[in-house]
């Protein structure tokens, strides 16, 4: 995760492009949450990345593959204060076969 983030800094910079302070993906293993702390003129910044729980129960193809894993299912509240301050997120996940 913090591989990727660092990765989306190092792109943003070639392409000239602002670098995100928060990146949120989806994805069916476990939620993660992971920072990448960047220096940009003399000022550390820090990015945020959340891959977060499926959002639905298992596909067909999902119980083929693997039938016997326990499914996530949930969301992430994520709270940006008025300061601008990014807060760890806490996961709200269900699970579900």
């Amino acid at each position: 995760m913090r591989n990727w983030l660092r990765n989306i800094y190092f792109e943003a910079q070639k392409d000239g492009t602002p670098c995100p302070q928060i990146v949120y993906t989806g994805h069916v293993h476990n939620p993660t949450y992971s920072t990448y702390v960047h220096q940009s003129k003399m000022k550390f910044q820090t990015m945020h990345g959340v891959i977060l729980p499926s959002w639905q129960g298992k596909t067909v193809y999902a119980h083929r593959v693997a039938p016997y894993q326990k499914n996530k299912i949930g969301g992430v509240i994520h709270e940006i204060k008025e300061d601008g301050t990014v807060t760890i997120p806490k996961f709200s996940i269900m699970g579900l076969r």
